[in-house]
């Protein structure tokens, strides 16, 4: 099994600061794609030998709802990030036809606003709106109960959201929704 969880981001307050993209820095693109699109394509590349010579295997891509959702107006997400999540999203859904007929599963999640060390570090930008971020081992305990449910298989292609699915798996958020 494999779990692509991989992203170069900026701090919080610049990620979301809503900044025209003709005002971003080429840098900060370079930065989201190259580390993070790229970083999914190089492991799972490496991953999928070990896997066929095991006869099955399960990688899981972490994007987010910016994959398949195009940006609104207010939305204060850079457009770096969400290109970046909606390239994740073709790639998880090329890896599955690809991996069709081969016993390896591929999935997409997304999972909602985590406090990771960056949005507690991010505190003033967040204020009382991070007490009711996930903390990031639920995240974990998705995954796990997913993988323990034993039909990854037929979810082979898909994007999850991680909400719903902690509903359908019964696993606790731990948060008032």
């Amino acid at each position: 099994m494999l779990v692509n969880n991989v992203q170069a981001t900026p701090p919080h307050p610049v990620l979301w600061a809503g900044t025209p993209f003709w005002e971003l820095p080429t840098q900060l693109w370079d930065d989201l794609l190259d580390v993070g699109l790229r970083s999914h394509f190089v492991a799972s590349a490496r991953a999928v030998p070990v896997m066929m010579a095991g006869g099955r295997g399960l990688i899981i891509n972490v994007a987010s709802s910016y994959a398949a959702n195009a940006k609104t107006p207010g939305d204060d997400a850079i457009v770096s990030y969400s290109v970046a999540k909606a390239g994740l999203h073709r790639l998880t859904s090329d890896m599955a036809v690809d991996l069709d007929g081969t016993g390896i599963s591929v999935v997409e999640v997304w999972p909602r606003a985590t406090r990771t060390e960056s949005a507690v570090a991010a505190q003033e930008f967040y204020g009382d709106v991070l007490s009711r971020f996930l903390e990031p081992v639920v995240n974990g305990r998705i995954l796990a109960a997913l993988i323990a449910a034993g039909n990854w298989p037929a979810r082979h292609g898909q994007a999850l959201d991680l909400r719903p699915l902690a509903d359908e798996l019964g696993v606790p958020l731990g948060i008032t929704p």
